[in-house]
């Protein structure tokens, strides 16, 4: 049942893209930043809990027998484009002006900050991976599709812009 409510016709208002924008979401916080501000966020209750909220459902969605699981295949050719992702987050964080992982900062365990990081945000996808391809593949839509960056949902933003500003006229309207 849960495969008919959330597959409508545009993959980003479905349940599938909020299983991947969240996981995105925890892997850029628990991860992607650094240094006091990246810590802060890392340690963040909020985060963490929506990190345990996110396997919570990949584990019930992958206890389903409607939606079988499979494990990836290719784990070498996995872990590379893991590594890919990882350096074009921090790239992208660094040119948003966002806290980054020093490279000369060492961790408590004597490795580099970065890539104690690195090989967190690695462990996270692959602990997340077998439940996410499985439901992307059980979901309906393609990998293409599910996987390709969403455009701006200007539908949506106007629809919003309008109901504010019908809000608005309607506190001015009860003012006056």
């Amino acid at each position: 049942p849960i495969l008919h409510y959330s597959h409508p016709a545009e993959i980003e208002t479905s349940f599938l893209r909020v299983l991947l924008v969240v996981r995105n979401l925890v892997a850029t916080l628990r991860f992607g930043l650094g240094g006091d501000e990246g810590r802060k966020w890392s340690e963040d209750p909020r985060v963490q809990d929506l990190e345990d909220t996110l396997f919570y459902t990949l584990f019930t969605l992958g206890s389903s027998l409607h939606l079988p699981l499979a494990a990836h295949s290719n784990n070498e050719q996995r872990m590379q484009v893991l590594d890919d992702d990882f350096c074009k987050l921090v790239d992208l964080l660094a040119a948003l002006r966002l806290p980054t992982h020093d490279p000369s900062t060492l961790s408590r365990s004597g490795t580099r900050e970065i890539d104690h990081a690195q090989d967190r945000y690695m462990r996270f996808y692959q602990a997340s991976d077998t439940s996410v391809m499985s439901y992307m593949r059980n979901s309906g839509y393609t990998s293409a599709e599910a996987l390709r960056t969403a455009p701006r949902p200007e539908r949506l933003v106007r629809e919003l812009e309008a109901e504010a500003t019908a809000e608005a006229q309607a506190q001015e309207a009860e003012v006056k």
